[in-house]
């Protein structure tokens, strides 16, 4: 379930209008050379959860119907230091994921994500961000995480989602799937694309957001990582709702709806085992930067 987290979650990335340049009917969503203030904070939290009621699963000769629910989420707090360094926490991380296959409840043991409540610093050379824990050895999982951190602040998602000049309101664009934030390294095949209309623009407390709204519908492939265990294949066909700051330059609200299929394959204890499911799946995500 996490991996179709990191495909939603992906899309509330970071990147304000640059004043006289932007003609009538137009806005700027992206300008590569902006950088959060110095000591501006930023709280970021989302929340998924995806369910089945036609659970399937067959080991050889065995098959058992059942449902399914998972519920994900995350909260992370940051401060800019300034242009080149930034402090990321982690602050909450839950995963709760239950099945219910022939007439039995299973409820899988959360895992703890290795950076909870890990103080990270963020620093850049030479445009690459670099990620160490503020303090003490950084784990084997602690450094894998740390890696998966560094290519997401080194990735420029938000050129390839909004383009680098400014769109007409009204506009149409389409991104492919393998341009999502969160496809590209969380799967190795993905298939599909997310369409998104600029809608226009909406001011909140005095500052201006751009509206945005679209579609998703795509496949990724998780291949297994050990032998033993299964790929995962997970298709997720939706709406999507953005409002992203005008002056940070931030997707700061994201709601996304719609219905999710999966298909878990690989070896099992008594046969080769194949689990299919499909469902609805709700996700929404919140920025907030002072």
């Amino acid at each position: 379930m996490k991996h179709a987290l990191a495909i939603a979650f992906g899309l509330l990335s970071s990147l304000g209008a640059v004043a006289g340049k932007v003609p009538e009917g137009f806005l700027l969503l992206h300008d590569k050379d902006y950088h959060p203030p110095e000591n501006s904070r930023v709280l970021k939290t989302m929340r998924m959860k995806m369910s089945s009621e036609n659970l399937v699963l067959t080991m050889g000769e065995l098959v058992l119907k059942g449902a399914l629910t998972s519920t994900t989420g995350e909260e992370v707090q940051g401060l800019q230091i300034n242009p080149d360094q930034a402090r990321y926490l982690l602050t909450k991380s839950t995963s709760q994921n239950s099945f219910v296959l022939g007439g039995k409840e299973q409820v899988e043991p959360e895992e703890k994500a290795p950076l909870l409540q890990v103080s990270v610093i963020l620093e850049r050379a030479k445009d690459r961000w670099s990620a160490r824990l503020e303090k003490g050895e950084a784990t084997k999982e602690q450094e894998e995480a740390l890696g998966e951190l560094e290519d997401e602040w080194n990735a420029d998602f938000d050129s390839e989602m909004y383009g680098t000049k400014p769109r007409r309101i009204g506009e149409q664009g389409e991104v492919d799937a393998n341009d999502i934030p969160g496809f590209r390294d969380a799967a190795e095949g993905v298939k599909g694309k997310v369409t998104l209309t600029l809608v226009g623009e909406k001011a909140v407390n005095g500052e201006r957001f751009a509206r945005l709204k679209g579609t998703i519908d795509a496949v990724m492939m998780v291949k297994a990582e050990a032998d033993d265990d299964p790929d995962t294949k997970i298709g997720l066909k939706g709406k999507i709702k953005l409002l992203r700051s005008l002056k940070y330059f931030t997707d700061t609200e994201i709601e996304m709806k719609g219905q999710m299929s999966m298909t878990v394959e690989g070896p099992g204890s008594t046969g080769p085992m194949k689990m299919t499911g499909s469902g609805p799946f709700d996700f929404s995500g919140l920025r907030v930067l002072e």
